[in-house]
């Protein structure tokens, strides 16, 4: 199943119990992101093994400071999972082949144009059995 997952950057940190995660960019200030998107709107993906190939496209929003500068995979031994940036680099499409079973999680690095810092933010993608 195709799937959009929409990112929010600040450059400063948010309330607890806001919904946002608050975590410490590359300048040592404290920035906070949320997920919103996904079956469960907190930016996690699960997907059947086996049903096709899925797209998941991750979108940026707010300020057109904040840049996808990378993403990157953990548990992702099988290579399912892939990405692909698209211009403006606001938006990037991973894509889960769903061929193999697995439990991991994509990380979107985000740079901070105006501050030259960059922002981890990292929610998870898991490829469940067929039954």
């Amino acid at each position: 199943m195709d799937v959009t997952v929409t990112l929010d950057v600040r450059n400063f940190p948010s309330a607890e119990g806001s919904g946002y995660t608050n975590i410490e960019a590359s300048n040592k200030n404290t920035y906070s992101y949320r997920f919103t998107g996904g079956p469960t709107n907190d930016g996690n993906v699960s997907e059947i093994t086996g049903t096709g190939p899925a797209n998941i496209t991750v979108q940026v929003q707010a300020d057109p400071r904040y840049h996808i500068n990378n993403i990157t995979f953990a548990n992702n031994q099988a290579n399912d999972l892939s990405w692909n940036l698209t211009n403006p680099p606001y938006i990037a499409t991973i894509t889960d082949t769903n061929v193999d079973n697995i439990d991991s999680e994509y990380s979107v690095n985000i740079l901070d144009t105006v501050a030259n810092a960059t922002v981890l933010c990292d929610p998870s993608i898991k490829n469940r059995p067929n039954r």
